[in-house]
């Protein structure tokens, strides 16, 4: 089995001046783990025999990311209610 985080990320650019670090956010920079994992180079290596960007594409594709994200909470809550 597989689990890709439906939550958004943000990946930032660093800016250095003066010792200090500002971080910019630039719209284009909010992305979900699987969209960043698309865009890698030679990304199909990083997934199992199994699985295939096909696959991915229609599972995201059935819900939302907040649908997702829901659904991810819950089961999450019920595997730790199991564990304690």
């Amino acid at each position: 089995s597989y689990f890709i985080s439906p939550a958004v990320r943000v990946y930032s650019r660093n800016n250095r001046q003066k010792n200090k670090v500002k971080k910019r956010y630039l719209y284009n920079a909010y992305k979900t783990p699987y969209e960043k994992l698309k865009k890698l180079l030679d990304a199909e290596k990083y997934l199992t025999k199994e699985v295939t960007f096909e696959k991915l594409s229609e599972i995201s594709m059935r819900h939302t990311d907040n649908e997702m994200v829901r659904t991810v909470q819950e089961r999450r809550i019920k595997m730790f209610d199991k564990i304690w």
